[in-house]
């Protein structure tokens, strides 16, 4: 299984507007755009202490930790008592940045080395951020890595590191391998193979240094590795006796006095071994209170022989004495009620409720859109009421203010009324089925429009769940999709679908029929690089979220591009792959910034762009 598993929510806190008044039409946006909008503001949390699954964690010299998660796509650095010291990094695959990081280590210098699972490759920093060097790619050749990334909660990402003297150790996870480099990258070999007898590897995740020598966490071999610094194998763990087997071990560390710690991943607990890998204790069971774990999966330990262990779904940090004695814990969950965890949809409804599709956290997230008070939260979890898997997008029935939600990861439509009662899914039977939902919108007869991804087609579907009518098929000439992935209707009830593969957007009638389509693919104006969704204001400006170069463009009805905005980053008015967009009555924008967490409102464009 490497370790994959569903999570629990827990924690509370609340997230409020950042306001920023830009200057309209005055000085140059993010991207040194023209601003076609009057302010701008935040709602939610980049990282700045919230953890979101933290999948690995080093300590340096003066006791001080950085950790990096799933999802946060930065490192974060904090004091050895938690306070947060800062962060670098960011969404993407440009030099400097990274998606979900599967393993930190730092070199004698202080710098800092990142396994950036995303883009398959390592990234080294000085202790500021900056960056110095990075190397790799994915593949199977010496010198490429194969580590997997994922934003799903039970599907973390790979790879680990250790840098012992001039070595940099990485656990290659996808080919069973381990790689040896220099301090830049350079000089690279390979050791270990596919399997389960000694010195073979199978998905093998946390590296240590154990004097001379390189300890492994062998993933799905259930064992601790031990290997020479050219590859020699020496030995593994051997059986726990009574305390059991280990169970997917993710991470392993070496404390002051040579004792050998292992974060048990699936038993949810700590193990101590000797320095010959003997057992001697364990510490920690599965829960979400102070001496609780729940999949912890990395460990690093400082001078004085504390150990410092990534509680992942609680999404903390916890320090613990040497024998175990919990010391303390400190993050904030990017599950917090009001907290984002890879928004990927936004909606608002005629009263003024800012509906999120939170995918990480199986949930709708409800603001109030003008000043982003957070409300409350619908179907917060796969064991609580109505189980949502993946919410992809929201969309808001103009005439009842019914909900419906594409839930992605379930292949189905759920529709909710206005106060949260559920009402059947529908697009689960053998004859109506669904294949990865991405997008939806509702006329005001209340019949649902659904960007079915996988099935390269939109479907129309009453409000009993009934299918009206389907069109679109998988290819790239006019009326045909590849992946499309939003939907908006405009006034007359017409179609517009982003066609992601494709690097356009698409207009049909209600029944269907092909109008036009405009869009190549680019990063110039009217170009898209992945776009993936859709809105459009009350006067029939369209918005499309353009993920792939970080922006929002504007066009007419007829698909005239009129203005753009953004640029990758974190500040105010920049994305990290923004991925859904709506608009309210006031013609504001919303922007799901999900590589950032966050939503972003732009305020104003009704006045400058007629909308």
């Amino acid at each position: 299984m490497h370790g994959r598993n569903v999570f629990v929510l827990v924690a509370a806190t609340v997230a409020i507007w950042v306001s920023s008044p830009v200057a309209a039409l005055a000085a140059g946006c993010p991207g040194d755009n023209v601003c076609p909008y009057a302010a701008a503001a935040i709602i939610g949390q980049r990282a700045e202490g919230v953890l979101r699954f933290p999948e690995a964690i080093t300590v340096d010299a003066q006791g001080n930790v950085y950790v990096a998660d799933q999802l946060s796509n930065v490192v974060q650095h904090f004091s050895p008592t938690g306070t947060f010291l800062g962060e670098f990094g960011g969404y993407g695959s440009a030099a400097g940045e990274f998606g979900p990081v599967g393993g930190l280590a730092l070199d004698a210098a202080g710098d800092v080395f990142v396994v950036d699972s995303l883009n398959d490759r390592i990234e080294k920093f000085n202790a500021a951020g900056q960056l110095l060097t990075m190397w790799g790619s994915k593949g199977s050749g010496i010198g490429q890595f194969s580590f997997g990334a994922s934003p799903i909660p039970g599907d973390p990402p790979g790879g680990g590191i250790a840098v012992i003297g001039d070595y940099v150790f990485v656990a290659d996870t996808g080919n069973d391998r381990i790689e040896r480099f220099d301090l830049n990258g350079g000089s690279a070999t390979a050791f270990g193979e596919p399997g389960d007898l000694g010195g073979q590897l199978d998905h093998p995740h946390g590296l240590a240094a154990d004097g001379a020598a390189l300890l492994v966490a062998d993933d799905d071999n259930d064992r601790i590795d031990r290997f020479d610094l050219n590859g020699n194998y020496l030995g593994s763990s051997g059986s726990l006796g009574a305390a059991g087997s280990l169970a997917n071990p993710y991470g392993v560390a070496v404390g002051a006095a040579g004792d050998v710690y292992v974060a048990d991943n699936n038993n949810n607990r700590i193990v101590a071994l000797s320095a010959a890998l003997g057992f001697l204790g364990t510490w920690g069971t599965y829960g979400h209170g102070p001496n609780n774990l729940d999949h912890p999966r990395a460990l690093a330990t400082d001078a004085a022989g504390d150990l410092y262990v990534t509680d992942t779904a609680n999404s903390r940090v916890v320090r613990f004495g040497p024998t175990g004695a919990l010391q303390f814990s400190w993050g904030t969950s990017g599950r917090a009620l009001g907290a984002l965890n890879e928004p990927l949809g936004v909606a608002v409804d005629a009263t003024g409720r800012l509906f999120v599709a939170d995918a990480a956290s199986y949930r709708l997230d409800i603001f109030a859109a003008a000043t982003g008070g957070f409300s409350t939260t619908w179907a917060t979890s796969p064991t609580t009421g109505v189980a949502l898997s993946r919410p992809a997008a929201v969309a808001v029935d103009p005439t009842s203010g019914a909900i419906t939600v594409a839930d992605a990861g379930l292949n189905r439509i759920l529709r909710y009324t206005s106060d949260a009662a559920v009402l059947s899914p529908f697009g689960t039977s053998e004859a109506f089925a669904l294949d990865t939902p991405s997008g939806t919108a509702i006329n005001p007869a209340g019949d649902t429009y659904v960007a079915d991804t996988g099935d390269n087609r939109v479907i129309v579907v009453s409000p009993t769940g009934n299918p009206l009518v389907s069109f679109g098929s998988a290819g790239s000439a006019p009326g045909q999709f590849d992946g499309p992935i939003g939907v908006a209707l405009d006034a007359v009830g017409d179609a517009y679908v982003v066609d992601s593969g494709n690097d356009r957007v698409e207009e049909f009638t209600p029944q269907g029929a092909f109008i036009r389509q405009w869009g190549t693919g680019g990063s110039g104006p009217g170009q898209f690089a992945t776009p993936a969704g859709v809105a459009i204001a009350p006067s029939g400006v369209i918005y499309v979220a353009d993920s792939g170069n970080d922006r929002i463009e504007a066009f007419s009805a007829q698909g005239a591009f009129l203005a753009q905005w953004g640029a990758n980053g974190s500040d105010l008015g920049e994305f990290g792959d923004p991925t859904g967009v709506a608009v309210d009555a006031q013609g504001n924008v919303y922007v799901a910034d999900t590589g950032n967490n966050r939503v972003e409102r732009f305020d104003g464009l009704n006045t400058l762009l007629g909308s």
